[in-house]
């Protein structure tokens, strides 16, 4: 598993450099990229559990959430349950859905391919079919 492998390996560079070995040497037996995104990775699993231990939905929420690394899918299935738990009752966070969720079941969500702009009208930001430019 090359994820596993990753994981293990960004425990073992720190121990290694600290032993004296070089960073020439490390560059040329790992891939250093996966090392560095396993341990963003495993930091913000720890960060999410340890808010989770508080009992607290906004902490719990403000770890979680965003999630560009995806690591919610490295917590137990308890654990998500109580993220998705958290992030719908935490009011700062309100109108904010997880990947978890189901885009059809979020109030107010809105499918922009879905929105049609007559012809001969101008976009607007209201009808969510402006570019921006």
């Amino acid at each position: 598993d090359p994820d596993q492998d990753a994981r293990t390996i960004a425990r073992l560079v720190p121990a290694a450099l600290t032993r004296g070995t070089d960073w020439a040497t490390v560059e040329r037996l790992v891939n250093l990229g996966d090392v560095d995104r396993e341990l963003v990775k495993s930091a913000r699993v720890v960060r999410i559990r340890e808010a989770l231990a508080t009992g607290n939905d906004e902490a719990i929420a403000a770890a979680a959430m965003p999630d560009p690394h995806d690591v919610l899918i490295e917590l137990s299935e308890v654990e998500r349950e109580q993220v998705e738990a958290a992030l719908k009752a935490a009011k700062p966070l309100a109108g904010r859905k997880s990947f978890m969720a189901d885009p059809a079941k979020v109030e107010g969500s809105k499918d922009l391919a879905s929105v049609e702009t007559p012809v001969g009208s101008k976009p607007t930001a209201e009808d969510g079919s402006a570019s921006g430019a």
